[in-house]
């Protein structure tokens, strides 16, 4: 089974050739064409198709994130819903079939209220630093040379 890069590569080198009759030259080259349409089709086929992929399991991962949420949040409310209800009934201690209940006490959580009401001792300075690629795209573009960055082709076939 012939590549596409072999058959560009021929297709190439008949167009480059300077010896051929152009009749000769014009069969050849729709010859090498064919077999090339056609690898080119299963190739952009391979594409949308991984493309399709790529969407697909990240909305699933979307999907799957919201449910692991909703489980952990349903859980936290049923932990809740249980301690209050065994506090309710005073009881300390309560053996089913399946398990022990004793709501115990934890370390106290700390909920804030309102986070601009804080004194400043209490807050975390974070800095996140990244690169202005529209900036440096625009500078590098007008001729300015960017320490670090370089602008680089990015070229793409359409598939339609």
């Amino acid at each position: 089974m012939t590549t596409l890069y072999k058959l560009t590569d021929a297709y190439r080198q008949v167009l480059d050739s300077e010896d051929l009759d152009p009749e000769v030259m014009q069969d050849t080259l729709d010859s090498i064409k064919e077999p090339l349409k056609d690898k080119a089709d299963g190739i952009a086929w391979v594409i949308e198709k991984l493309q399709a992929d790529s969407k697909l399991l990240k909305d699933k991962a979307k999907s799957f994130n919201e449910e692991a949420k909703y489980r952990a949040n349903k859980a936290a409310w049923l932990q809740s819903y249980l301690t209050d209800s065994l506090d309710a009934a005073g009881i300390k201690k309560l053996q089913t079939a399946n398990h022990i209940l004793s709501p115990r006490n934890y370390k106290m959580r700390t909920v804030i209220d309102d986070a601009s009401k804080l004194p400043g001792m209490y807050k975390l300075m974070k800095t996140t630093v990244s690169p202005d690629k529209k900036a440096i795209y625009a500078a590098i573009k007008s001729g300015e040379a960017v320490s670090g960055a370089h602008l680089e082709p990015n070229r793409k076939t359409l598939i339609k």
